[in-house]
């Protein structure tokens, strides 16, 4: 997957390369490939960070993917919108966390534990 040029591109554009992060995230997991993770992670943060900056904060539109047949899109999804949906995206990770699935589960924890410590306060 190439990068795309964040700026010029369309909100829909933005979206869908966001699903397509994570679906190879999810993949680079599998293969404990921590190198991959982390530029896809991070690209992941400059497409959220864009989405934000967009008029009326376009994050909202991730939402979408809180029921993405990927589990990974749905967890990434409900952490990039906690700012503008806080009921219902946590709703979405307590409700991964509940299904003791693998990394996702205790992705989903972790995610968890620091929103109730205060290590992580959504934006």
């Amino acid at each position: 997957m190439r990068p795309i040029n964040l700026r010029t591109a369309s909100v829909d554009v933005l979206v869908a390369y966001f699903a397509e992060l994570g679906v190879a995230e999810d993949e680079a997991e599998l293969r404990a490939a921590q190198t991959t993770i982390n530029r896809l992670v991070r690209r992941r943060f400059a497409v959220e960070n864009e989405l934000k900056a967009r008029a009326g904060d376009q994050r909202r539109q991730l939402s979408r993917y809180f029921n993405h047949p990927n589990i990974q899109v749905q967890l990434n999804a409900a952490t990039a919108t906690l700012a503008l949906f806080p009921a219902e995206a946590r709703r979405k990770i307590e409700e991964i966390a509940s299904w003791k699935v693998g990394p996702y589960e205790l992705e989903a924890g972790m995610r968890l534990a620091a929103l109730d410590d205060g290590t992580f306060i959504p934006e």
